[in-house]
């Protein structure tokens, strides 16, 4: 794996990446590198069979619980009421015509959240029980190997969607370039990632923080200049967009306990300090979700959430 300066032009000079930290989650040592030229963070390379390793191993090692393994049901039911906010974002992007494909697609919570909205859906899905759980129980075709070998016909899909899927590539732009021949006429694909200048990293610079972020499976890392850069590299022209899912109460608890909190639902969830139904209680849990609903935007006008995506077509 090398920077985004090999693919080198008068636009990106090539230039030498510099070592910024030497340590990954669960202690693991490996260099992470920078590219001051291009802005691209990405892990040392070594050989590894990423496939394989997605297959069985990946949801043992980082689930969406810091405590414990998941069963493709709970994370199913984890995340599927967050697809209401995914699809307020793409909807207006969609036709109920379309055919779509998802990348990564986890349990299937995206793609059952699309049901309504399109007429063909297809996943690809590398882990095992994961991608099982999508066909018998959503009854969604989802296949375990790449685009390329899965028989979906070149021209076929009308969006293509990858969430938290193209950090785990080695080769970003041609990763992303492969996808223009499926393809139709009118296809456009949809990117996220999270942002490498995320406020917990940078400026609140939370050094526990950082080793939680960097992991072993994130191969490259994306500021908002070099996600666009690659997309314009892999023949895509379109726009970002800045996202934050996880809460003010997840950043405060990062502030002052250092430490992540007990799974990705208590992250994300709107905070509120108390359940009864007093007029207090719900003044202040509606002040708490305004604060919240404020400190999400914030984040986003100055590029410091946790998230951005792309939308793009091929063509530049």
């Amino acid at each position: 794996m090398d920077c985004l300066c090999k693919y080198s032009s008068s636009e990106v000079p090539t230039s030498t990446p510099t070592v910024v930290r030497t340590k990954l989650r669960h202690g693991i040592e490996r260099k992470v590198l920078h590219c001051e030229v291009c802005d691209f963070v990405f892990l040392e390379p070594q050989s590894a069979d990423l496939q394989e390793y997605y297959r069985e191993q990946y949801r043992k090692d980082y689930s969406p619980s810091v405590v414990r393994e998941m069963s493709p049901r709970e994370t199913f039911e984890m995340y599927r009421p967050y697809m209401v906010e995914r699809i307020g974002r793409v909807g207006p992007h969609l036709l109920n015509d379309m055919t779509v494909l998802e990348i990564g697609c986890s349990t299937g919570h995206f793609l059952d959240a699309l049901a309504p909205h399109v007429g063909e859906r297809i996943g690809i899905e590398y882990n095992a029980s994961h991608a099982a759980f999508v066909r018998n129980e959503l009854g969604v075709p989802c296949y375990t190997a790449p685009i390329q070998e899965s028989g979906i016909a070149q021209g076929s899909i009308d969006v293509i969607f990858m969430f938290h899927v193209f950090e785990h590539v080695e080769d970003p732009v041609s990763f992303l370039a492969g996808m223009r021949p499926y393809l139709s006429e009118r296809g456009s694909v949809y990117i996220e990632v999270p942002n490498v200048d995320d406020a917990l990293v940078s400026p609140y610079a939370i050094s526990e923080y950082a080793d939680f972020y960097y992991r072993e499976p994130h191969i490259s890392y994306f500021s908002p200049r070099s996600f666009n850069l690659t997309a314009r590299l892999a023949g895509f022209s379109g726009e970002q967009e800045m996202i934050q899912r996880y809460s003010l109460m997840n950043h405060m608890h990062w502030v002052s306990a250092r430490s992540p909190m007990k799974d990705a639902e208590s992250g994300m969830a709107t905070p509120t300090f108390a359940d009864d139904e007093s007029d207090f209680t719900l003044a202040v849990n509606q002040w708490l979700a305004k604060a919240d609903d404020d400190y999400r935007e914030l984040l986003k006008k100055h590029e410091r959430a946790e998230s951005m995506a792309f939308l793009g077509r091929p063509g530049l």
